[in-house]
């Protein structure tokens, strides 16, 4: 019967028993062992910068990336703003005046090659 991690806490560090070294075996396999890389490849000044260090640069990037994100987005809202702007200013109803053009008109003045049915 396989013992739970919670027995196993129990039996190993509160009744402070001796259980049989499995610690080698990982799930129950030996661990694969694979040879170290070549000496030349290690980057060798990375082994000086701390972990709070790269915390704190990679705080900085993804601060940096969200501020680009945020300006690209604000960008897409201002264009799409001024295009309906530039739309409603150029293309309102009080620009034909009292006029009343149909679709036949609007026709004909786009493609003059047709007569006009007036």
């Amino acid at each position: 019967m396989k013992k739970s991690w919670f027995q196993k806490f129990i039996e190993e560090k509160v009744l402070c028993r001796k259980v049989q070294n499995s610690h080698k075996y990982l799930g129950g396999v030996w661990p694969w062992v694979a040879s170290a890389p070549d000496p030349s490849l290690i980057n060798w000044k990375n082994l000086g910068v701390s972990a709070c260090s790269r915390f704190v640069r990679q705080v900085i990037i993804l601060l940096l990336c969200l501020i680009l994100i945020a300006a690209g987005f604000t960008g897409v809202v201002y264009a799409i703003n001024y295009n309906i702007d530039m739309q409603s200013s150029v293309w309102s109803e009080s620009s034909c005046g009292t006029q009343v053009i149909t679709n036949d008109q609007a026709y004909a003045d786009y493609n003059p090659e047709t007569p006009e049915t007036s």
